[in-house]
């Protein structure tokens, strides 16, 4: 039923000359070949951008996008806006698929309701060893696929976009990713997603190789507190997501109450006033709720009184 159907694959490439030939040889060697290959060199510095020219030169199925470094995300939306296909998927361009991945998901569009097809992944370490992970297979509705990530951020397909296939109208516009996020901003873009489709069918199969570079971006230690405010706009923004979802969204809401609490605490004993101001913002928002809440601890709610004091008095 869907072997004849164009599937757009989403790439963004920036400075990764070492690992974008395996990448690119593993799309334009897969079993299904109907295919969009769209690539956004996004500003590389190194010779990235002629790798991908040298492809498309050979590859009529190829496109190449040069511009301006604007980060991931901005590169992954040029993708989405110039997609062809009424299937798409996003990859990394350091990694690499299995040769039946896409053949294997568009079988896994069994049934006219499948809106989407999620694949295991397979991490893999500079010394060679794997780590399989997010394999929940089976038939699901978004909620419960929802559900289960906000659970469990490597469980049912996870927060990555680079193991999911989508079936999605080439004249329906798809959520962007939102580019004022920066860390976590892949989960939120799922949740986003999730929240358009109905139902989910998850591979018993591990498809995408993860491999763990020291070099990359995900994995430079840096600003250990911009990461801390990332995460928290991030969840900030999925909670406002899941507004139509009430249930949804006073569960996730409930479990993010003692991240706020003693995010607050962490950020006065590492020092972090930036992050403390914000958190500190933030608490008198939901105190109420925190305070009337008897799912959560004790001692949660009693920092959150504690807190709530010092912040009254201008003494946090």
């Amino acid at each position: 039923m869907h072997n004849n159907e164009l599937v757009s694959v989403i790439i963004p490439v920036y400075n990764v000359e070492k690992y974008l030939y395996r990448c690119i040889s593993s799309v334009i060697c897969q079993t299904y070949q109907n295919l969009q290959i769209i690539l956004i060199d996004d500003g590389s510095s190194d010779t990235s951008g002629e790798i991908c020219d040298s492809f498309a030169a050979d590859d009529s199925r190829i496109e190449v996008v040069h511009q301006e470094n604007k980060g991931v995300s901005y590169a992954r939306n040029i993708g989405l806006c110039k997609r062809k296909g009424d299937y798409f998927v996003i990859l990394d361009s350091d990694d690499t698929i299995e040769p039946d991945t896409i053949s294997d998901c568009m079988n896994g569009f069994s049934t006219a309701n499948t809106n989407a097809v999620f694949y295991g992944v397979k991490k893999i370490f500079s010394d060679g060893t794997e780590e399989r992970v997010i394999n929940n297979p089976g038939s699901y509705d978004n909620l419960s696929i929802i559900h289960g990530i906000l659970s469990d951020y490597t469980s049912y397909g996870a927060g990555f976009p680079v193991n999911k296939l989508w079936h999605v109208s080439v004249d329906t516009e798809v959520p962007l990713f939102d580019s004022e996020l920066y860390y976590f901003e892949d989960m939120e873009w799922v949740i986003r997603m999730l929240l358009t489709i109905q139902n989910v069918e998850i591979l018993d199969k591990y498809l995408y190789n993860y491999f763990i570079r020291d070099d990359s971006t995900t994995r430079k230690t840096g600003n250990e507190e911009r990461r801390e405010i990332g995460y928290h706009d991030s969840v900030l923004q999925i909670i406002n997501d899941l507004d139509e979802h009430k249930e949804l969204q006073e569960w996730f809401t409930n479990n993010y109450y003692p991240q706020l609490v003693n995010g607050i605490i962490n950020a006065w004993q590492k020092k972090w006033v930036v992050l403390r101001k914000k958190l500190a913002n933030l608490l008198p928002l939901y105190s109420k709720n925190i305070l009337n809440n008897r799912q959560l601890s004790i001692k949660i709610r009693f920092r959150c009184i504690i807190l709530l004091t010092l912040i009254r008095f201008k003494l946090l």
